[in-house]
């Protein structure tokens, strides 16, 4: 644009895609538990959680560049995305003519990596009880360490652990890779959004 004229931005666009964003919140908290920081417990919440947000905004970017870019079927992905995750990736893998084995990783952490966020986002109230007490989880004071008490942990809290989480990640790279490649799609966790804004102009001159 010369400099000798005035012009006035009358439209922006920019491309946002939570994948890469998330993915690395997971990565922070997971190298703070591997460094044996502070708030272990915290860390590992965020790093499994991440994983679920991670592979969601996954399936929403791929799905986007099938069924919109490519395809230019917003009714179609409107549909597909309100579906459930495992039936969106399934809707996604038969679009890019993908075959899913779920008996194997890293889809097997798929439906475990879900049930935990959905556990956290709905989090209901329970009061657990149990007469299954093990001596090593009562202390001189007679104080009990509910971590040491299977029965007195809700099914998240139990799938909630160092190893867990390191294969969780793991897995969520590895579906991300798959089924972007298979759409011909740049994988989301390591790629950004292309930073920076595209626009249109309007001169107000009339130079």
């Amino acid at each position: 644009m010369s400099e000798d004229r005035v012009y006035r931005v009358r439209s922006a666009d920019r491309e946002v895609s939570p994948a890469f964003t998330l993915s690395q919140i997971g990565k922070v908290a997971h190298k703070r538990v591997v460094n044996g920081e502070n708030y272990e417990r915290l860390n590992l919440v965020t790093t499994q959680l991440m994983c679920a947000l991670s592979l969601e905004a996954v399936m929403n970017r791929v799905g986007y560049k099938l069924f919109i870019e490519d395809a230019s079927e917003p009714a179609v992905w409107d549909a597909v995305e309100r579906l459930r995750p495992r039936e969106k990736l399934v809707a996604i893998a038969e679009r890019a003519g993908l075959q899913l084995d779920w008996g194997r990783l890293p889809l097997q952490d798929f439906d475990p990596i879900f049930a935990f966020r959905r556990e956290l986002a709905h989090a209901k109230y329970m009061h657990l009880f149990t007469t299954a007490v093990p001596p090593e989880a009562v202390d001189d004071s007679n104080w009990v360490n509910g971590d040491a008490v299977p029965a007195l942990q809700a099914s998240w809290e139990r799938v909630c652990n160092v190893e867990t989480a390191g294969r969780w990640r793991e897995s969520v790279y590895a579906i991300s890779a798959l089924i972007s490649e298979a759409a011909g799609c740049a994988d989301p966790i390591r790629f950004g959004p292309t930073s920076g804004f595209s626009g249109g102009w309007e001169l107000l001159d009339g130079g």
